[in-house]
């Protein structure tokens, strides 16, 4: 899981309504919707977009797979799956 600000959250745990997880090994807690504050937002309420793409390239013989967040594009790209976590 990631930040708005694009920081990896790390031990992320949900107890009742609220969402525990560390940030640089701070702990920090967050509403069920991934918010610091009801307000304001901030740029370490959660990023809660779970899809993601899968990239199948042909390598020579071989096929090798990569996750982005984004649809890739390029050469060598067989298929692309997109997941949702």
């Amino acid at each position: 899981m990631k930040t708005r600000s694009g920081q990896k959250v790390t031990n992320v745990q949900k107890t009742g309504d609220f969402i525990i997880g560390f940030v640089k090994g701070k702990p920090l807690v967050w509403n069920s919707n991934g918010r610091r504050s009801d307000k304001n937002k901030s740029q370490l309420d959660l990023e809660l977009n779970n899809k993601y793409h899968i990239a199948i390239r042909k390598w020579g013989t071989s096929f090798k797979s990569s996750i982005y967040d984004t649809k890739p594009t390029g050469k060598g790209i067989i298929k692309v799956i997109e997941v949702e976590l």
